[in-house]
């Protein structure tokens, strides 16, 4: 394995410990929730937590993603570095002071407009500022993440767990204060994080603040908030479809997308986060592509590996995790699967876009997806219920990644790309087993309906493992073995 490979694995495993370490608090918290909170306050905390997270992709402006494109924009000056980050830190600062100062005259009015059951304003107010500092949070996680520091973001993983799990016992179980409790917990540990993390930032990089890289930054980050709301408005739209259906339909619609979901959250979101960070550092210093190319196709075969055994062994995990009446959820993960996999591959496309600073074309292509997505479920939710939300997702998921390699071809940079014949062949083959063992014949929970499928994963595996060392291999070769001149031929 090349050291650019090694670089990335090894990284990547730290930031999947750091991501599970963070996602952690709040699996942890949903009994919680559900044994210490009436079904009234919870209705109140569901709609609460969806208003914050429409808010934190508004709020955010896209400055984590900003900062990084800035910040490698120069990769060896490290002053221009320090000046980048201090600026999208103060900058976000002086935004956020003045939110907090209009966010209390207008608490009330906006408390009853968006939430309406039964939230106070400040109740509201509080939940916006746990947003702010939410996001500082995650500016200050993107600073460690830029600088290749993947100790110090699961140290500050790690503390978040600690002081989320520690508020919450103390104001909604010690307290007994319900959803203002919830609320209060997210203040009190993301301030004793944040807010000591960012002045470490701050005193690393110094104060500076340059009008004309925050404008720039503002530029970039901004158009890449109506395509994160575009994402979240399908699955609102989808939800509400699938309502029509009966809430067992919503449900096992919504466990196979948690379960799917999980290949975004442990696999993927790790990778991007050490893949970003190396591609915009070697195109920054016009380093080939093609070790990079060789990664992104080896970690779509990961991905396309967990998501068959998702489908292989989705029986068991649904007996085991869920009553009878959530197993006609398996048939759904193949579909929902793949979905997560063309999304993920999606963003590491999208880098090219976001690397020649046209971001503008990121929402356009977001809004046609939402239009695809939207008139879709129209027509196949009503006919074919889950499995028609299913297709839907993989028919947008295609659709948006043609788009995207087609204006990165144009519009951003041709050198980011991958090796699309192996990627289709690799995903269609999972898609097309994962559908063959999820079938009827094959879903049944049987120790030899379990065996085949077994099989089935183990011999793709294999494949795939096989197919990628045999690459490796001859590369290897090739570069150890002197090339032949014409005269020694033969």
């Amino acid at each position: 394995m090349s050291s650019e490979l090694g670089r990335i694995a090894r990284d990547t495993f730290l930031y999947a410990v750091a991501n599970l370490v963070s996602r952690l608090a709040g699996v942890v918290l949903i009994p919680l929730y559900a044994y210490r909170l009436s079904l009234t306050d919870y209705a109140l905390y569901t709609v609460l937590v969806a208003t914050m997270d429409l808010a934190s992709l508004v709020l955010g402006l896209g400055l984590n993603g900003a900062m990084g494109r800035f910040f490698f924009e120069r990769p060896d000056d490290a002053r221009h570095q320090n000046i980048v980050v201090s600026t999208v830190f103060i900058g976000f600062g002086l935004l956020a002071g003045v939110l907090v100062a209009l966010i209390w005259q207008i608490a009330d009015i906006a408390s009853a407009k968006i939430i309406g059951v039964g939230a106070d304003g400040s109740l509201f107010a509080y939940a916006i500022l746990a947003v702010i500092l939410t996001i500082q949070f995650e500016l200050a996680s993107g600073y460690y993440l830029i600088n290749k520091r993947p100790v110090a973001v699961l140290m500050l993983s790690v503390c978040k767990f600690a002081f989320l799990l520690t508020a919450n016992y103390a104001f909604v179980v010690w307290l007994n204060l319900g959803v203002a409790g919830v609320v209060y917990a997210m203040l009190v540990s993301f301030g004793l994080v944040a807010l000591p993390a960012s002045l470490v930032v701050l005193a690393r990089v110094g104060l500076h603040f340059d009008a004309k890289i925050f404008r720039g930054v503002l530029r970039y980050g901004m158009p890449l908030v109506p395509s994160a709301a575009a994402n979240a408005m399908m699955r609102v739209v989808e939800r509400q479809l699938l309502l029509a259906g009966g809430a067992a339909t919503v449900g096992r619609y919504g466990l196979a997308d948690r379960l799917a979901s999980l290949l975004q959250m442990f696999i993927a979101a790790p990778f991007s986060q050490v893949f970003f960070v190396r591609r915009f550092e070697t195109l920054a210093r016009r380093e080939n592509q093609q070790e990079l190319e060789r990664a992104l196709l080896i970690f779509v075969a990961v991905m396309a590996a967990a998501s068959l055994a998702f489908s292989s062994f989705g029986p068991e995990i649904l007996s085991i995790i869920a009553p009878s009446a959530f197993r006609g959820a398996a048939e759904l993960l193949p579909w929902l699967a793949l979905s997560f996999v063309l999304a993920s591959l999606n963003l590491n496309i999208e880098l090219g876009i976001l690397y020649a600073k046209r971001t503008a074309i990121v929402p356009i292509i977001g809004m046609i997806a939402l239009a695809a997505s939207v008139s879709l479920n129209f027509v196949l939710i009503p006919l074919y219920g889950a499995m028609g939300a299913a297709v839907t997702a993989v028919i947008v998921g295609i659709v948006r990644l043609l788009l995207t390699a087609a204006a990165n071809g144009r519009w951003g940079t041709p050198d980011v790309s991958t090796n699309w014949p192996r990627v289709i062949f690799v995903l269609t083959g999972a898609t097309l087993l994962g559908i063959l063992a999820t079938s009827q014949s094959l879903a049944a929970l049987t120790v030899t309906t379990l065996t085949i499928r077994a099989v089935l994963w183990l011999l793709f595996a294999l494949a795939l493992f096989v197919a990628l060392v045999r690459n490796s291999f001859s590369m290897m070769v090739s570069r150890v073995l002197p090339k032949r001149s014409p005269a020694q031929g033969g």
